[in-house]
C-alpha cells in the first residue's frame, strides 16, 4: 500500500487508454488495492486529434476508466479536456474522496455545472475547485460557487474563476442575498468591471477569506463614491454589525490612498491618479472588512495601485487593526512580490505538515496553494502578457526560474502572438533565452506576423542569441532554414537588411550544403538576400552571399525583373557595384572556361538556341535590321 502516487500520475499524464489503465489496475492484487484505496493524484491528458468528437470520446473514456479503477482519487486534473457538464458530474459521483478538482480550460463546460454544485447535496470531500478560462460561464457562476461553499456539510473552501463580466453583480445575478460562504481562497483573474459594490459583496459573503486574487481584473468607480470623496464628505462605509471588522470613512481612505499613490508615482497626478486612488480606496474598504485576509494579489494592476496599497497595508490603522501581520499585496511582475510568494508557499507547506503531524487539517493545503499560484502567474494584462513576458522585457533572468516553478506557461502568447522566448530574442537577453530554452520553450513558434525567434534575433543583430538558437536547432534537428515570415523572409534576409555580416556568415555556415539554396531563396516579391544586401549592404556581406550563392544568384531577377546589380546601381551603392561587377566578370570567365572544355560536337548550336529562346533571338534579329550599328535600339533592349 506504499506505492507512490506519482506512478499513476505519470501513466495518466501520458494519455494512456482506458484499457491500459484497466490492465494496470488488474496487474496484481496490490495494484488493484492501491488504485481503489490510495489518495492518488491523477491528470487526464488526451492526445490531440483532428476530430474534436474523437478527442472528446477519448477524454470521456479515459475519465470513466480512471473513475472505475481508482475510486480513491484525491486530486484530479482535467485542465484543457473537452469534457461536458455531465462528464464532470459523473466523475464527482464516482470519486467520493476527491478533494481537488481542476477544470480550468475546459471550454465545453457551461453555467449549468456551478448551478448543479449549488443545488445538489455537497460533495463529501471536495475542498478546491478551479474553473478558469471556461468561457461559457457568467457572473452567476460566482454566486453559485459561493452558494455551494455555504451549504451545510460542504468543505469547499477554495474556488478559482476567470474572465467573468461582473458589471451589475451581484444585483443582476439572481437578486437574492448572497449566502455566507466558507471560502478561504478566491481567485477572480481577468474579470471585468469590478465595482466597489462587488468588492463589498465579496467581503460580506466570504468573511473568512485569507487569499483573494484579482490579477488582470479591471475596476470601475461609482460616480457617487468619487463625488463624495472629492467633496470631502465624511460618508461612512456601509456597516454590517454581523461582521467583526472596523468601518472607516470613504473620504479618509480616499485621501490616504491618493497620498500613497502620489508618493509612489508623482507623475500620476490628475485624472488617472484620482482613478487609481479611487480603486485603492475601494480595495482598502473591502480589506478592512476581511480581518483574516492575508494576501491580496493584483498582478497587472493599474500603474501605482500595488505600491499604494502596500503603503496603506503597512501604515493605515484601519488595515492594521486586528491583524497579526500586515496584509501582503502581490504583483507577480515584480521581483519583490515573487520573493514573497515563494516565502508564503514555504509557509503553507510548513503549516500543513505541522497540522498533519498534529492530526488536524489546515485551511490551505500545498496543493490548493500550487493551483492558485499557477493561476496567478498565468493571468494576463490587457495586452495578454503574462508575468513571464514582463520578466523577460525587464531583463530579470533570475525571476524566470521562480515563475516557471510556479507553473508559468513557457509558450504563452500575448496579443501579438509573441511568446516570452520571442520577446527575449528581440531584446537580445541571452540569459533569458538560455533559461526559456532550457525550460522547453519552442524555438519555432511564430508571432502573428509569422516571425520566428531566430529571424527577429538576426534582424536585431543579437549575435550571441543567434549562436544559441542555431546550436539549439542543430542539437534538436530543427529545420530553421524553412522558417519564413508572412512575406516569406528567412533569417538570412533579416540579417542582410540590417547589414549584419557576422550573423549572415554564421547562418551560411550553419546551413552547410544548403547555403546556396538559402541565398537564392526568394521572398514574396521574388527578391533574394543578395537583392536586399545590394541596396545598402557592405562589400564583405555581398562577397559572402555571392560566394555561397554562386553565379546563379547574380543573374536571378526579382518580380520587377531586376538583378542585384540593378539595385546596387539605382541606389548608387558603389561598393556593391564593384563587388557585383567583379563577381560577374569572374562568373563570366568561369563560364567561358567551362564552355571551352566542352567538345565542339556537344556545344549548343544556333538553331537549338533559337528553339529554346525564340522571342529573344527574333528580337536581336529585329534590332540588327533597324539600327545597323544598333546604337539606340541596343540600349533600349
Amino acid at each position: 500500500m506504499d506505492m507512490p502516487d506519482e506512478v499513476l500520475a505519470l501513466t495518466a499524464s501520458l494519455g494512456l487508454s482506458s484499457c491500459d489503465m484497466a490492465n494496470f489496475a488488474l496487474a496484481s492484487k496490490r495494484c488493484a488495492a492501491v488504485c481503489k484505496a490510495a489518495p492518488l493524484r491523477l491528470a487526464v491528458a488526451v492526445q490531440p486529434s483532428e476530430s474534436p468528437s474523437e478527442e472528446q470520446t477519448a477524454a470521456r473514456a479515459t475519465l470513466q476508466a480512471l473513475c472505475a479503477s481508482c475510486p480513491g482519487t484525491a486530486e484530479l486534473d482535467l485542465r484543457g479536456s473537452p469534457l461536458e457538464d455531465q462528464d464532470v458530474q459523473a466523475a464527482l459521483a464516482s470519486l467520493p474522496g476527491l478533494e481537488l478538482l481542476q477544470l480550468s480550460g475546459c471550454k465545453k463546460l457551461s453555467a449549468g455545472l456551478p448551478a448543479a454544485l449549488a443545488q445538489a447535496p455537497p460533495h463529501p470531500q471536495l475542498r478546491s475547485l478551479t474553473l478558469q478560462r471556461c468561457f461559457q460561464l457568467t457572473a452567476a457562476a460566482l454566486t453559485d460557487v459561493m452558494a455551494a461553499a455555504a451549504r451545510p456539510g460542504s468543505r469547499l473552501s477554495s474556488a478559482a474563476l476567470s474572465h467573468l463580466s461582473l458589471a451589475g453583480w451581484p444585483e443582476e445575478s439572481g437578486g437574492a442575498a448572497l449566502p455566507r460562504s466558507r471560502l478561504r481562497m478566491l481567485a477572480l483573474h481577468n474579470c471585468g468591471k469590478l465595482s466597489g459594490a462587488a468588492l463589498q459583496a465579496i467581503a460580506a459573503s466570504c468573511p473568512q477569506l485569507e487569499v483573494l486574487m484579482l490579477g488582470g481584473a479591471s475596476f470601475v468607480v461609482e460616480e457617487e463614491t468619487a463625488a463624495a470623496a472629492e467633496g470631502g464628505e465624511a460618508g461612512r462605509l456601509p456597516a454590517d454589525p454581523a461582521l467583526p471588522c472596523p468601518c472607516g470613512e470613504a473620504a479618509h481612505l480616499y485621501q490616504q490612498a491618493l497620498d500613497a499613490v502620489l508618493e509612489g508615482a508623482p507623475a500620476l497626478g490628475g485624472g488617472f491618479g484620482g482613478y487609481v486612488a479611487d480603486v485603492a480606496a475601494q480595495l482598502a474598504v473591502m480589506s478592512c472588512r476581511l480581518p483574516h485576509l492575508r494576501v491580496l494579489e493584483l498582478t497587472h494592476a493599474p500603474l501605482g495601485l500595488v505600491p499604494a496599497l502596500q503603503r496603506l497595508a503597512a501604515t493605515e490603522p484601519l488595515l492594521l487593526a486586528g491583524r497579526p501581520e500586515p496584509l501582503q499585496v502581490w504583483d507577480l511582475t515584480s521581483a519583490a512580490s515573487v520573493g514573497r510568494v515563494l516565502e508564503w508557499r514555504r509557509e503553507v507547506r510548513r503549516r500543513h505538515h505541522g497540522a498533519a503531524a498534529a492530526g488536524s487539517s489546515g485551511a490551505i493545503t500545498p496543493a490548493d496553494a500550487a493551483a492558485f499560484l499557477c493561476a496567478a502567474v498565468n493571468c494576463s494584462s490587457a495586452a495578454r502578457q503574462t508575468a513571464l513576458h514582463a520578466a523577460v522585457e525587464e531583463a530579470s533572468p533570475r525571476q524566470l526560474p521562480a515563475l516557471l516553478g510556479l507553473g508559468a506557461v513557457v509558450d504563452a502568447r500575448d496579443r501579438s502572438g509573441s511568446t516570452p522566448l520571442f520577446v527575449a530574442c528581440e531584446a537580445g537577453h541571452l540569459r533569458s533565452v538560455e533559461c526559456l530554452l532550457g525550460a522547453g520553450a519552442s524555438a519555432t513558434l511564430k508571432n502573428s506576423a509569422g516571425e520566428a525567434p531566430l529571424l527577429i534575433a538576426a534582424l536585431k543583430g543579437h549575435e550571441r542569441v543567434v549562436d544559441l538558437l542555431l546550436q539549439h536547432c542543430h542539437e534538436r534537428r530543427i529545420g530553421w532554414r524553412a522558417h519564413r515570415d508572412g512575406d516569406s523572409w528567412n533569417p538570412l534576409m533579416a540579417a542582410a537588411v540590417g547589414g549584419r555580416t557576422s550573423i549572415a556568415l554564421k547562418l551560411l555556415q550553419a546551413a552547410g550544403q544548403e547555403a546556396a539554396d538559402l541565398v537564392q531563396a526568394p521572398n514574396r516579391y521574388g527578391a533574394t538576400s543578395l537583392h536586399i544586401a545590394a541596396r545598402k549592404g557592405s562589400a564583405s556581406l555581398l562577397r559572402a552571399l555571392v560566394d555561397a550563392g554562386g553565379a546563379a544568384s547574380l543573374l536571378r531577377a526579382d518580380a520587377n525583373g531586376k538583378t542585384a546589380a540593378d539595385y546596387a546601381r539605382s541606389m548608387h551603392n558603389g561598393s556593391a557595384m564593384r563587388v557585383l561587377s567583379d563577381a560577374s566578370n569572374i562568373a563570366r570567365r568561369e563560364q567561358q572556361r567551362q564552355r571551352a572544355t566542352v567538345p565542339t560536337a556537344e556545344r549548343p548550336r544556333a538553331h537549338e538556341h533559337h528553339q529554346q529562346h525564340p522571342q529573344r533571338w527574333v528580337g536581336r534579329r529585329l534590332q540588327q535590321r533597324k539600327g545597323g550599328s544598333g546604337g539606340q535600339s541596343g540600349t533600349g533592349h
